[in-house]
């Protein structure tokens, strides 16, 4: 007999699922378009093996989305397919959790990124099945361990101490002084003023 929590995460899951697919999305081959493949019955061996290859049983998920189902699925059957799925997607190579809105902008940077798949050394033979992840760390020495720090670096709390104001993102601050997000991230690293500003990390 399921739970109250299970008959929940349920609804919430097919809710998720349903709102997918009435948009139609699309998802260009090789191309990351903001969307990720997801197995709406798990396709681990101890669950559905046989609905992995089929195309109904795939749908095309926003980054939250898709955190969000992995964590209604340990819900819905809980189970270590299941948690171990969750597990890829809320931890990095060095185990540290990455929350749903770092696991976002770390999906957006691989997506801005992406298209050195079709150039430098991604051109060489067989680059076509590598991810945009593998491009990176051949193009840049950049791994995807890196990519979560940047992530999580831009969502750090600043303090700017002449005015007293906190901000949750490098990126308000931006909005707000007009300042590059990368000369306001030096000088936050060498502790620096700009124009007259201090900014600390909160």
């Amino acid at each position: 007999m399921r739970s109250e929590e299970q008959i929940l995460a349920r609804k919430k899951y097919i809710q998720i699922i349903n709102n997918a697919k009435q948009e139609n999305r699309i998802k260009k081959r090789g191309i990351f378009s903001g969307y990720e493949t997801h197995h709406i019955l798990p396709k681990a061996k101890t669950m559905f093996p046989n609905w992995k290859k089929e195309k109904r049983n795939l749908i095309f998920l926003t980054p939250k989305e898709h955190y969000e189902s992995h964590r209604l699925l340990t819900i819905i059957w809980p189970c270590y397919a299941t948690f171990f799925g969750w597990n890829r997607i809320t931890h990095d190579g060095n185990h540290n959790f990455i929350t749903i809105n770092e696991y976002e902008v770390l999906r957006k940077n691989i997506s801005e990124l992406a298209k050195i798949q079709s150039t430098g050394n991604c051109n060489a033979k067989g680059a076509g099945k590598r991810t945009p992840e593998q491009c990176l760390r051949i193009k840049n020495g950049v791994s995807k361990e890196g990519l979560i720090k940047r992530a999580q670096g831009s969502m750090k709390k600043v303090i700017c101490i002449n005015t007293g104001e906190t901000f949750n993102s490098l990126q308000e601050v931006c909005n707000k002084f007009g300042i590059a997000k990368s000369k306001l991230s030096t000088k936050l690293k060498n502790h620096k003023k700009w124009k007259n500003y201090q900014f600390v990390y909160g």
